[in-house]
């Protein structure tokens, strides 16, 4: 795909070779602010500042730009209908809207009525309400029809519209859908198949909220950043709660520079200013095509509706499958619950994992039920139906056991065309970053630009005209940065540095089990005053809208723990079985890079190793701009992008060793982050001291995301004693935990042992050396050595030989007694024991919005 900047996916070798002529390097990690509890548990403000960060800059298009290919095409004959308002008086070309009497906003506030103190906000910009109605109602069609509009334009500055998260912002004004297109009307009360809670009847609702505005009177730098906090959380708030939205636009205003604004999956951008007064030609254009888009041309999604059931929201989800005939296949869901929303920023991959009943073609619900996994994969991804099928081909019984099964999958359709970011939403326009360097008298200085390309016409044999026509250069401009300083405070910050703000409210509440975040180190403060943001280089990925459905509905260890359900029984099964999924894998060539306590899944008491969306044949370099991975469960190494033993080395590989050490701190977090209970008597109070030790050494390994001071997790690998005298420093622990401690202290010998080797010649670019020719010595047995022994085996073997060895258990007199299978409660959650030793009731498992069917911490990394 021509501007998509995609890598070819080499076939896995099955030579054997332990080295390879070529590498490609391993794809990076990105950090986000908005998958934290800084913006999960902030208030709003701090919610705004994450959203803004994470972003940094955007793109700043022309004005013509935006409404040729990014505001839905219209049959609105424009001139026509600007000529049609000047006629009515409504309009004029030296004094602009007559609603506003020939004024700007601001001079109008300054010219009150006889007898009234000055307009406020609000009632200066109930203007151009009227002015946007005069605009609908005078549209000309250039096909002579008069079609009903789809949205009113509403200002609500009383009233928060209705939020399935109870938010009660309000924005200025907004784009609704009439009641003829909105869920939440009288109308919709009266039609069985669009039932609404009661109590939100006709009031203005976020679901309806296709097109929002803020308004500011004054043109200062703060009146600009103030909006573009705003914009930016209504767009984010409208993608995040409601599943069907694709895409949404946005208006920005300060007096009467007016901004468009736009994101999808892919890219936020924004329009060059232009004057609503005096471009009238620029407004009518986009009000009246927004007016008269469809609900789909508005970003709702026509292949997912919205209903009410069972007292709650839910979604009817359609997943089209192509056969191997090439017909379609469309199958519809009714959701049950919803497992996971990883929709927390406004770009990237909006993962969300439901649980549904499958309907048969009678429209009946069947009582059998699904997993359905709806996401916005990178164009150059490969498919995870597609990378399964190929893994599992000619697969045993037992090892397709180690897998969940597909039941169908494929790209959702949109009027016949595949769901893409660029193809379809974009217009065909294909977005990414350069970097211009310039000498100046100071030096070089270096500035990111934004550059565009426009997608060559397709002939019908699917070729292109010409390869150059691909690469033209359509558009070239600076980024758009999302903070603009005072100009005292810009010359007092040439640097670009500042002192970091003073940790915020939710940085200073106690960390959840589930992410394991210790209070946010300085540079994790949120600075509101960050101008050098705008310097940083930004990545587009094209994305396509991906759905499957799994047939097992499984428990993942995360949910479990966060229930008090986890045991060790089903944390030694988990490392087992994983195990022997993550071996399978690396003979068919393939690493699975996003291990965590999320994607693995408990289902008739084996674990099944489930989101393949990241996994790639080994060696095959990267296939992104940057990718995901939870970094409580990821190896240090792969968040630094460096090998421990040989840093130097140009070119790093996510191994099927990082995959094992991954399971490894899945297993360590089970164990350190949770404490056995005996599910018949409190918590001994002397404990509490070992309890806060074990948490605090949780804090400190499992942090948020990489920083330097990190090299503790490197240190707990390959530190002969680390590990084992940070578990095992106080006597509290029953036997049956320091047996699993010692065996996952044994697991932890192997990796290091594999690591050290590997590196020891590198690059390795055969996964199948992995798992056939990389022998360990046995860590129990001796010391490990390069010279292997006659208890070598190969690295998966001995790592489940390892984690087999036998305990034996003695009671108070001695006699041999099974292990007691010990219920692992999470530390954040002792309180909630006492109470369940009470009322058998169990906490509620922390809403999941993070990770795919990966669940997980709040060291999350997206796209």
């Amino acid at each position: 795909m021509a501007g998509s900047n995609t890598l070819s996916t080499p076939a896995p070798s099955r030579t054997g070779s332990s080295r390879a002529s070529s590498v490609q390097s391993e794809t990076p990690v990105k950090y986000n602010m908005a998958a934290t509890n800084v913006f999960i548990k902030g208030n709003l403000e701090e919610q705004k500042e994450a959203i803004r960060k994470d972003l940094g800059s955007v793109p700043e298009v022309t004005v013509d730009f935006m409404l040729e290919h990014i505001i839905p095409k219209s049959q609105v004959d424009v001139s026509a209908t600007k000529e049609s308002l000047v006629k009515k008086g409504l309009y004029s070309e030296a004094s602009g809207w007559t609603q506003f009497k020939g004024k700007s906003p601001r001079k109008l506030r300054k010219a009150p009525a006889k007898g009234h103190s000055n307009n406020k906000e609000t009632e200066v910009f109930l203007n151009l309400k009227t002015v946007y109605e005069q605009i609908v109602s005078s549209a000309v069609f250039s096909d002579s029809s008069t079609p009903p509009p789809t949205l009113s334009f509403e200002q609500y500055p009383n009233t928060a519209p209705v939020s399935a998260t109870d938010v009660k912002t309000r924005p200025d004004g907004v784009g609704i859908l009439t009641k003829a297109q909105a869920i939440h009307s009288q109308n919709a009360v009266q039609n069985e198949n669009r039932v609404i809670p009661v109590d939100e009847i006709d009031k203005p609702n976020w679901f309806d909220i296709a097109f929002v505005e803020e308004y500011k009177l004054g043109e200062k730098p703060a009146d600009l950043n103030d909006n573009i906090y705003k914009i930016l959380w209504s767009l984010h708030h409208i993608m995040h709660t409601d599943h069907r939205r694709r895409f949404t636009f946005g208006l920005t205003i300060e007096n009467r520079n007016t901004r468009i604004w736009f994101c999808c999956r892919q890219i936020v951008i924004v329009s060059q200013p232009f004057d609503f007064s005096k471009d009238a030609s620029k407004l009518i254009h986009l009000i009246t095509s927004l007016a008269y888009a469809t609900p789909t041309q508005l970003g709702y999604d026509p292949t997912m509706a919205l209903k009410w059931r069972n007292n709650a929201w839910h979604y009817d989800i359609y997943v089209t499958t192509q056969l191997p005939d090439g017909t379609e296949y469309t199958q519809k869901y009714e959701t049950y619950r919803v497992i996971c929303d990883a929709a927390n920023n406004i770009r990237g991959r909006a993962t969300r994992v439901y649980e549904a009943n499958i309907v048969d073609p009678e429209g009946k619900r069947s009582p059998l039920r699904a997993v359905i996994k709806d996401s916005w994969i990178d164009v150059g991804r490969a498919k995870e139906g597609d990378t399964l099928s190929q893994i599992l081909e000619g697969a045993s019984p037992e090892e397709k056991s180690l897998f969940l099964t597909v039941l169908q999958h494929g790209v959702v359709q949109i009027d016949g065309r595949d769901d893409s970011t660029q193809d379809l939403i974009l217009d065909g326009q294909s977005f990414f970053s350069n970097k211009e360097t310039k000498t100046n008298e100071g030096g070089n200085s270096t500035r990111h630009r934004f550059m565009l390309t426009k997608l060559p016409e397709k002939n019908e044999d699917g070729s292109d005209d010409s390869v150059h026509s691909a690469h033209e250069l359509v558009y070239n401009t600076p980024l758009f940065p999302l903070y603009h300083p005072e100009r005292s405070e810009s010359n007092d910050s040439k640097s670009n540095q500042e002192a970091p703000s003073a940790p915020s409210s939710s940085q200073r509440s106690s960390a959840t089990r589930a992410s394991s975040i210790p209070p946010p180190a300085p540079t994790d403060a949120l600075p509101h005053k960050t101008p050098y943001e705008a310097k940083r280089p930004v990545i587009y990925s094209p994305k396509v809208h991906y759905r499957i459905a799994f047939q097992e509905v499984g428990v993942s260890l995360l949910s479990m723990a966060g229930s008090g359900r986890l045991r060790i029984s089903h944390v030694l099964q988990a490392m087992l079985d994983v195990t022997l999924a993550l071996k399978f894998m690396a003979k068919r060539g393939y690493v699975h890079r996003d291990v965590s306590a999320g994607n693995v899944l408990m289902y008739n008491g084996r674990a099944k190793l489930a989101d393949l969306e990241f996994a790639k044949v080994y060696g095959s370099g990267q296939t992104s701009y940057v990718r995901t991975g939870t970094y409580s469960f990821m190896s240090e190494e792969v968040a630094c992008g460096k090998y421990t033993f040989q840093p130097q080395h140009k070119f790093f590989l996510h191994s099927p060793v990082h995959d094992l050490e991954s399971l490894w701190w899945v297993g360590v977090w089970c164990l350190m982050w949770h404490y056995p209970v005996s599910e018949r008597r409190p918590v001994d109070p002397v404990k509490k001291d070992h309890m806060d030790l074990m948490r605090d050494h949780g804090m400190k390994l499992f942090p948020s995301h990489h920083t330097p001071a990190n090299a503790r997790r490197i240190n707990e690998i390959h530190s002969l004693t680390t590990y084992t005298s940070r578990s095992m420093e106080a006597t509290e622990y029953p036997d049956e935990i320091f047996a699993m401690i010692s065996r996952m202290d044994l697991f932890r010998q192997c990796i290091s042992w594999a690591h050290k080797t590997t590196q020891a010649e590198l690059p390795r670019n055969d996964a199948s050396y992995f798992s056939d020719v990389l022998y360990i010595n046995d860590p129990a047995q001796t010391t490990i050595r390069r010279v292997l022994n006659k208890h070598a085996l190969p690295i998966f073997d001995m790592v489940t030989s390892k984690l087999k060895t036998p305990f034996h258990f003695e009671d108070k007199d001695g006699k041999v007694v099974p292990p007691h299978d010990y219920l692992l409660w999470p530390l954040d959650a002792m309180k909630k024991y006492d109470i369940w030793l009470v009322k058998q009731k169990r906490p509620k498992a922390k809403e999941i919005r993070r990770g795919a069917i990966n669940l997980n911490g709040d060291g999350y990394f997206e796209t």
